[in-house]
């Protein structure tokens, strides 16, 4: 924090902003990986078959369903934490 208003410093923004997009990177990365090693059996044609692609697309919204899930929740812990401080804070 840059001491304004608690507002972060245009560096840090930056700094935020290149750690959000690793963040996304990783994420399809992962999502990639995971779905493709469990849906993906055969290499016997070019394409996937019906039975593959229902499997990926499955996968990827479970996978993107349970990581909004923990972003969420990691979001309420962070507030949570948050408010604790601002009281301890205010009590002094």
């Amino acid at each position: 924090m840059n001491g304004m208003g608690g507002q972060p410093s245009m560096a840090q923004q930056e700094a935020m902003a290149r750690q959000n997009m690793k963040d996304v990177i990783r994420l399809f990365n992962e999502t990639t990986s995971t779905c493709f090693e469990t849906c993906v059996k055969s290499f016997m044609q070019k394409n996937l078959t019906s039975d593959e692609g229902e499997c990926i697309e499955k996968c990827s919204k479970k996978f993107l369903s349970h990581q909004k899930r923990v972003g969420m929740r990691f979001s309420e812990l962070n507030f949570e934490l948050s408010q604790r401080q601002n009281a301890q804070a205010q009590q002094k």
